[in-house]
């Protein structure tokens, strides 16, 4: 007995099918990505460390949540500071 022949597949379909695919991987791997304000911020909160020879673990919470919050405003367009005023 031989075997069933298989079906040729579609050449207009298989195309379709990869570019999907192909499309859904690049939109994954954009998402993926941090935005050039979140590596910023990263980037300057690691300096802040760096500066005080500081690992991550070294910090409490409070202090991880305040220099966070620095860096934000630093890559947002700010000084870095935060001056609270009324």
């Amino acid at each position: 007995m031989s075997k069933p022949a298989r079906p040729v597949p579609d050449l207009a379909q298989w195309l379709y099918r990869g570019t999907v695919v192909v499309l859904l991987g690049l939109i994954a791997h954009a998402i993926a990505k941090p935005t050039a304000v979140e590596r910023c911020i990263d980037r300057r909160y690691q300096q802040v460390l760096d500066s005080h020879q500081l690992k991550e673990g070294q910090i409490t919470e409070a202090i991880r949540i305040s220099e966070r919050n620095k860096a934000t405003n630093f890559c947002h367009g700010g000084s870095g500071r935060q001056n609270w005023s009324r």
